[in-house]
């Protein structure tokens, strides 16, 4: 593993507290191993029963949900320094509703956290430490969780977009929103068509609601 890859995995929250000593054998205790995953991939197929977290070293993961009708929502995209399925490496049951799957060429480190619950298993030292930095991750991510269902229950498409837009800003800490994401993928995270966002926001525009300058959006009001 290389120095760089060890300043990622280092950054990573899942190890927060430890270092370039302590790093290599919290990973052996995990298992750890490196996967490099083409375009596009599915990192774990719907039905299966998985205790790997993924790691991203390299590329984006993104995690989407497919409807009856074959239609895809992407939840979130992961990028380097994250780890994603954390939930599915710990439970007993099978993923069955999320699509898992590589946004361009990927390189993970994956991780085994079945040597964390099973109670069989007390040579890593580093146990309670994980354990507590996989609690904060799970918490936080059951805020982020809850911010995606605020924006899915919201009535209209263009209430959808403005509270989406105004969460960006919060983290962005900027009024004028950044979008990492293509309009099919913004359509997604608000679960509408492509055409529907594109016309609704060209609508907001005409209405001062905001600004947009190809892939900046900038706040002007959010009266609803």
């Amino acid at each position: 593993m290389t120095n760089r890859e060890i300043e990622i995995i280092l950054t990573s929250k899942i190890f927060k507290g430890f270092d370039e000593e302590s790093i290599h054998k919290a990973l052996h205790c995990l298992k750890a191993k490196l996967v490099n995953y083409k375009d596009s991939t599915q990192i774990f197929p719907l039905g299966e029963l998985t205790h790997f977290a993924p790691l991203i070293i390299d590329g984006y993961i993104d995690v989407s949900i497919i409807n009856n009708a074959a239609n895809k929502f992407i939840m979130t995209r992961f990028k380097s320094g994250e780890v994603l399925a954390l939930a599915n490496a710990l439970s007993d049951k099978p993923n069955q509703i999320m699509d898992i799957r590589t946004h361009g060429t990927t390189r993970v480190l994956m991780l085994d956290l079945s040597q964390l619950i099973n109670y069989e298993i007390n040579c890593c030292p580093y146990k309670m430490l994980l354990m507590q930095n996989l609690l904060s991750i799970l918490s936080n991510k059951m805020v982020k969780l809850q911010n995606k269902f605020q924006i899915l229950t919201q009535k209209s498409l263009q209430d959808k977009l403005i509270l989406l837009l105004e969460q960006l800003s919060s983290i962005q800490n900027s009024r004028t929103v950044v979008l990492n994401c293509t309009r099919e993928e913004l359509a997604q995270r608000v679960c509408a068509e492509r055409s529907a966002v594109s016309r609704q926001l060209c609508r907001m525009k005409s209405e001062g609601l905001i600004e947009i300058d190809q892939n900046k959006i900038t706040l002007l009001q959010t009266d609803r």
